[in-house]
């Protein structure tokens, strides 16, 4: 028997949860808009922690996202769309983790040009892979009512 939907004062968690990966991933790509405008080790700095930090709250909506997942109804409108949600999530939260490994340091002036370019490329994938999860994910909610409060 799966667990049962994780909520905390009535609210489902996994929606709270995916605000903080989404907010602090978006972050670190102005940063690095910023970084490249301004040719400033600052902004660079600034977007390899909000990545860090950013994975360490994925950690916690995937966890809390899989137990959703296994309490969906079995109707196919909605497996398809979790299924989406999913692969478009672990998409970016992937994405973001390649990012950090290319930069391997919060210093860019440590970075090979080709690191710098693989770390930017897969922020920008991983932002677009953000906007698509984050569609999916309202689609589930909004559409089929997933863990809605008045959803148990």
């Amino acid at each position: 028997m799966p667990i049962k939907n994780i909520r905390f004062a009535g609210h489902p968690l996994h929606p709270a949860l995916t605000h903080f990966p989404i907010a602090l991933w978006i972050v670190s790509f102005l940063c690095d808009l910023l970084a490249i405008a301004g040719d400033s080790t600052l902004w660079w700095t600034l977007s390899y922690w909000n990545i860090a930090i950013g994975l360490c709250f994925a950690m916690a909506a995937i966890v809390s996202g899989f137990i959703e997942y296994a309490n969906l109804p079995s109707n196919n409108a909605i497996l398809r769309i979790a299924n989406r949600h999913m692969i478009a999530s672990a998409g970016a939260t992937t994405l973001f983790v390649a990012s950090l490994v290319a930069r391997s340091t919060p210093e860019p002036m440590e970075l090979e040009r080709m690191s710098t370019i693989i770390a930017l490329a897969s922020s920008i994938c991983g932002v677009i892979c953000l906007i698509a999860g984050g569609w999916t994910g309202a689609e589930l909610v909004f559409r089929y009512g997933i863990g809605r409060c008045d959803n148990q």
